[in-house]
């Protein structure tokens, strides 16, 4: 989802962690699932020194001013 600011995605985040906590066999199951997702992604995959490369290269271009975040009111 969208959230107003990073407080409120924690917040929700820690809201869901809370309502999983009694259920061990469910968030055991879902973590099964994401691994597996996850090894299964048709996505050919990089090689460590691949992954190193572009990251050194990511490193020498210009960067942006860093995000701030203002706190709205919702109305």
């Amino acid at each position: 989802g969208i959230f107003l600011d990073p407080s409120e995605a924690v917040f929700v985040i820690l809201g869901e962690h809370k309502e999983l906590e009694p259920h061990a066999d469910l968030r055991r199951e879902l973590l099964k699932r994401m691994i597996e997702a996850a090894a299964n992604d048709p996505r050919p995959g990089i090689s460590g020194e691949e992954l190193k490369a572009m990251l050194l290269e990511l490193r020498k271009e210009a960067r942006h001013e860093p995000a701030t975040w203002e706190k709205r009111s919702r109305r």
